[in-house]
């Protein structure tokens, strides 16, 4: 399935629920209803199946359309936001301040949470292995680990000037 956004801000789906979005019908309907979108991201699920769609309005709104056991409803009342990204059972968006927004599945353990407290001028975000990498307007890196792997360490802390920030698995 190939499944996006139109130049007019309609959600628009190829063959939902072959390699696209896979929802019921009500959920399906709702999400095709919707106008004036920015972005919107698809996730995986746990047990390998679409389990989110997360759709970003131009108005800097975030909703989630999910037909999942444990959606990522904590996104509301989140504003100003402009730009979305998808985690493992948990995304991320920054918003037009800069500071970096997580919403995780309701089950998602506490001690695997990132604590992104003081997290500021946010331009990118990324997440790697257990870590989210930070990219600030300034082109500094700063990372938050989750549980005690912190197999970054300090290589991160002396980059400067950087433009961008891009992950794929474990690796930065």
């Amino acid at each position: 399935g190939v499944n996006g956004v139109d130049m007019f801000g309609f959600v628009c789906l190829h063959a939902p629920g072959g390699y696209g979005i896979s929802l019921s019908e009500s959920k399906e309907a709702a999400l095709t209803a919707v106008s004036g979108v920015k972005d919107m991201i698809s996730m995986l699920s746990e047990d390998g199946y679409s389990g989110y769609t997360v759709v970003l309005r131009n108005d800097g709104t975030v909703s989630v359309f999910s037909d999942a056991k444990q959606p990522l409803y904590s996104t509301v009342g989140w504003k100003d936001i402009v730009s979305v990204k998808a985690g493992y059972r948990k995304i991320f968006a920054v918003d037009s301040a800069g500071r970096l927004r997580i919403a995780y599945e309701n089950d998602y353990p506490q001690e695997l949470r990132y604590d992104v407290t003081g997290w500021k001028d946010i331009l990118k975000v990324t997440e790697t292995g257990k870590a989210v990498v930070g990219l600030t307007r300034d082109g500094s890196i700063t990372v938050a680990y989750a549980g005690t792997d912190r197999r970054y360490g300090k290589s991160l802390s002396g980059i400067k000037n950087a433009t961008d920030i891009a992950s794929n698995g474990s690796i930065l």
